[in-house]
Order: C-alpha cells, then sequence, then structure tokens
C-alpha cells in the first residue's frame, strides 16, 4: 500500500514517503557535491511548496543549518536578516528571484531555484545511490534550524534551535490529548513554513506521525474552503483570523466543515466567543483549543488537553517544561498573580546566533528564558496571557514589530516622534497606526507618511490603521515608549 506525505493542494501534486525519502538523500548528495558542509547555513526564501520539506530535511541530512525567512520581505528586509546568518546558498522560487538578485550585488551568494519541473535544482540527477549520503557526525546539541524571532527591537533575531530541542517539543506535543494526528488524518498546512508553528505543527509533525499534509502555500479564501472539503481535511492548526474568516466571512458563513475533529489555534490569543463560534460549525465532539509557544521555545510550552479544555486559557504546560511567574522585581509572583512568564525545558533555545548581548539579556543568570510575555498560572495548572509584553502587532498571524516601522517613520524629514500599536481589526486581527509627533513647523498629510513607509516594508506591515498626528508620544522615564497609554487613550 502506498501512503502518500504530501498533497500540493493547489496542483493536486504528490509525494509518497518513498518519494519524498528519495528526494531528500538526492538533494543532500548533490549539496555535498557543491561543497556544502557540516555548520553551513542555507537560506530558504519561498511559500510553502511540495519541495520545502525535501530541503529543509536535505541541509539537516549533512549537519548544515536552514534558515527560513518570510518570502513577503522586500530585498532591504532580507539583507537584514541574510547578514546575520552569512548562508552559502539561498533556495527561492523562479516568482521570487528577482528580489534576491536585488542583494546580489552586496552579497553573492549561490542561488538555486526549489521549484519542481525542468531545469530546477532539485530536478537534477545527482547520480549518486540514495546510499551514498556521508555520515557527518551530526550530535543532539548541533543546530537544526535558524528561524527568526518576531524581532521587537526591530530587526528579527536568529534563533538556534538544535536537533534535541526539536526532538524534545515533539515528544511533548505529539500525544492523544495534545496534538493528536492519527497516520489517516489530512492536516491542512496553510501556516507558513518559515514560520515554526507551521514548521514544526505541520511539517514535522505530520512526518512523525505519518499524517497526510494538504500543502497551501498561502491563505486564500477560496482555496482554504476548497481544500478543506475536497481533500477531507480533518485537523486544523490556525490563527486567530482564519477562525473568523470560517465564522464570518460571506464565503464561508453557510459552510460546515463535517470532516474536521480538531482545531488548534496559536500565534496570537483567541476570543472565548470566537472558540464557541467555530465550534458550533463542527461535528459534535470536535475539539477546538489554544496553544501557546514562541519561536526560542521551539515552539510549544502548553496546549489545551482534549480531556481538559478551558477556552479562555492556552492550557497546561508540556512535560519537563518549568515556568515561574516573575514581578517587576524579579520575585517569583503566586498563583493568579500577573507577571512576566519565565520557561525552563529541554525545547528552549540554545541562543541567538552570534549575538551574545541579545542571549544575556533572554537568559536569567541561572538558565531561565524571559518570554517577555505578562500572564498567571492558577491552582489547576493552566496558563493565562494577558499581555504580549513584547508588543508584536499580529497582522493575519504575521508578526509586525512597531519599532521597525518607527524607525521607518523617523526616517523621514519631517518626522519628530513615533510610536506604532496594533488596532484591532476584524479581518486582519490587527493593523498597525502610527501616532506621529511633526517637527517645529513641519506639515506633511497622513496619506504622504502611509506612502512612504509602504514603499519600505512588505504589504502587511503596512499602516493599514493610518496615521494620527499627536503633539507628544508617551514614554517612560527610561525613554520606552507607552504603547498601554496610546492604547487607554486613542481605543478605549
Amino acid at each position: 500500500m502506498t501512503f502518500v506525505q504530501q498533497i500540493n493542494g493547489e496542483t493536486d501534486e504528490r509525494l509518497t514517503f518513498s518519494e519524498l525519502e528519495r528526494k531528500i538523500l538526492k538533494t543532500a548528495n548533490i549539496l555535498l557535491s557543491l561543497g556544502l558542509k557540516k555548520g553551513d547555513v542555507v537560506t530558504l526564501f519561498s511559500p510553502n511548496s511540495i519541495n520545502y520539506p525535501v530541503v529543509v530535511l536535505a541541509v539537516a541530512l549533512i549537519g548544515a543549518l536552514c534558515s527560513p525567512i518570510n518570502y513577503l520581505y522586500n530585498a532591504d528586509e532580507l539583507m537584514k536578516l541574510i547578514s546575520q546568518v552569512e548562508p552559502s546558498i539561498i533556495f527561492t522560487t523562479r516568482l521570487l528571484v528577482g528580489v534576491v538578485q536585488q542583494i546580489l550585488p552586496q552579497c553573492p551568494y549561490n542561488v538555486l531555484l526549489m521549484d519542481s519541473g525542468p531545469g530546477c535544482f532539485l530536478e537534477q540527477d545527482d547520480g549518486c545511490l540514495l546510499t551514498d549520503v556521508k555520515d557527518v557526525g551530526i550530535l543532539m546539541d548541533d543546530s537544526f534550524v535558524l528561524p527568526f524571532s518576531s524581532g521587537t527591537t526591530g530587526v528579527p533575531k536568529a534563533v538556534q534551535l538544535t536537533h534535541r530541542n526539536v526532538i524534545c517539543n515533539s515528544q511533548q506535543v505529539l500525544d492523544r490529548e495534545r496534538l493528536d494526528y492519527h497516520k489517516e488524518d489530512k492536516i491542512l498546512s496553510v501556516l507558513p513554513y518559515f514560520h515554526i508553528y507551521g514548521c514544526m505543527a505541520n511539517m514535522l509533525a505530520c512526518l512523525l506521525t505519518g499524517s497526510t499534509q494538504i500543502i497551501m502555500s498561502k491563505f486564500d479564501p477560496e482555496m482554504f474552503l476548497k481544500c478543506i472539503d475536497y481533500y477531507k481535511c480533518s485537523y486544523l492548526t490556525v490563527v486567530p483570523p482564519m477562525l473568523l474568516f470560517m465564522c464570518r466571512h460571506p464565503l464561508a458563513i453557510n459552510t460546515t466543515f463535517p470532516n474536521v475533529r480538531a482545531i488548534v489555534t496559536g500565534a496570537a490569543p483567541t476570543p472565548v466567543s470566537l472558540i464557541e463560534e467555530i465550534r458550533k460549525k463542527l461535528k459534535a465532539g470536535a475539539i477546538v483549543k489554544q496553544a501557546y509557544g514562541l519561536t526560542e521555545t521551539s515552539p510549544a510550552l502548553s496546549i489545551n488537553l482534549n480531556s481538559r479544555l478551558k477556552d479562555d486559557s492556552v492550557g497546561t504546560l508540556l512535560a519537563h517544561t518549568e515556568l515561574k511567574v516573575l514581578d517587576a522585581n524579579n520575585k517569583i509572583l503566586p498563583r493568579n498573580q500577573n507577571g512576566e512568564l519565565c520557561v525552563r525545558g529541554p525545547q528552549i533555545m540554545k541562543g541567538y546566533y552570534r549575538n551574545a548581548a541579545a542571549n544575556e539579556q533572554t537568559f536569567t543568570e541561572d538558565g531561565w528564558l524571559r518570554t517577555g510575555d505578562i500572564g498567571s498560572v492558577d491552582e489547576n495548572g493552566f496558563l493565562y496571557l494577558f499581555d504580549r509584553s513584547k508588543e508584536l502587532i499580529k497582522v493575519k498571524g504575521f508578526q509586525v514589530a512597531p519599532a521597525e516601522l518607527e524607525s521607518i517613520l523617523l526616517s523621514h524629514p519631517l518626522v519628530a516622534d513615533s510610536a506604532v500599536i496594533g488596532v484591532p481589526d476584524d479581518k486582519l486581527g490587527e493593523k498597525p497606526r502610527a501616532y506621529v509627533v511633526l517637527k517645529k513647523d513641519g506639515s506633511v498629510r497622513e496619506e504622504e507618511l502611509v506612502r512612504f513607509v509602504a514603499g519600505k516594508v512588505a504589504a502587511f506591515k503596512r499602516l493599514t490603521g493610518g496615521v494620527q498626528f499627536v503633539q507628544e508620544v508617551p514614554k517612560s522615564q527610561t525613554g520606552k515608549i507607552l504603547r498601554r497609554v496610546l492604547k487607554e487613550k486613542y481605543l478605549a
């Protein structure tokens, strides 16, 4: 019997487990012949595709590191991240190679196409036997992938996740109470693989459990519904805007999802009302639950148990995961009090790549990871998120760093100061809005600043929430922007 591991939901192209293995081994051999060696970095600049797992696993097989980057980034954004990891090779697609070519004069990397079809790298014949892949002596604490953090300081940081991190986190989540994939399941893989949520919960988890993943290159409303229906998808991993679409979009409002037995939502807190609303559209007994994690934690820290669901919580801690809640003076708080969540466990990253200063800020002296998130734990072990102190704006599940947009605004000759926050939006989840202080005698229209930023960032980072002019930006004594004050003043 032939088991299909991957299906391209947009073209119906398929790969069985055995075909996937052959492609991985062949690709690894070719990469070795090109001189790629253990410890080298390979950048992936591509949307989801049937070949994405091939590249990730072929690179890992020879001890190199994959560093996936958001394919929506423009050349300037791409360059900022690539310069951190200095890859030997960049994998991209025909549609994106033009963006990569813009940075080649500064950094002449080896660029390979990962599309399917004639003339593409993955279709080459290496002429080697499948058993010819050389054992390079990979250790459990060697780095496996270098995904990028959310970038609260403006520029995302490369996160070193080891083989041990990823294996342990997989063991922590893949059980009948947490992420209970079966080999008969069809898992819709619409979350981007460049994000650790999509990489782990879809790409790697399906391989480990024998499930079939239905791959979408991006979220498209009609294709999303078509894939769920046509392929009878049984398990969905989503972000809150996708749930909102399933409940309220005209295309989906009269649609039921009879084959879906479970939905896990993460990447941002999900309103209880939305969880209750989507549950009514599923078959009796279907599971809808929240999970919580970070890029730095491989990513999962907590997931609701199937037998102990609590809609307003992100669940209970995974096995072998420790948590303490600290106040502003680094004192441990009792249960049911909000403070910064600090964690320890086998899934915690090795550290930020080549960034000792960031590591020193992120880890406590006794080895706990500061999440930067505010929350509490109740007497039954349920974890609650109060606020994202990292203050990221979540646009359709994508993370937007306010500091990056503020930096761009401050580069405008007429802008004296700025602050960016996320404002609620039914379709997007949140959208960025800027509060701008103009220089004395400065005069510029809102639309001009919106266009100014739009020309420098990916589409999802644009100031779709608009620009408002203010007399001052509220700040603490140490100069930190008080975004909560802005939200209380303008969004209350």
